[in-house]
């Protein structure tokens, strides 16, 4: 298995298909995603969640 895929937290799948529909909608000069695109989407959203659970209160125990 791909070492990439492993540390993977996005369905790439699912993140490249909704791309395509945002590339349809707003760049339809776009035609291809490249999988350093999704490396970078991969990237940012672990980014994102370790900062909201950094951000999150102390005293309480479930993240909402």
């Amino acid at each position: 298995m791909d070492r990439q895929m492993i540390n993977s937290v996005i369905n790439r799948a699912a993140s490249k298909n909704y791309a395509e529909k945002i590339i349809k909608e707003k760049r339809p000069d776009i035609s291809r995603i490249s999988p350093s695109f999704l490396d970078n989407v991969n990237k940012q959203t672990k980014l994102l969640i370790e900062n909201l659970i950094l951000e999150f209160k102390k005293n309480q125990k479930t993240i909402r």
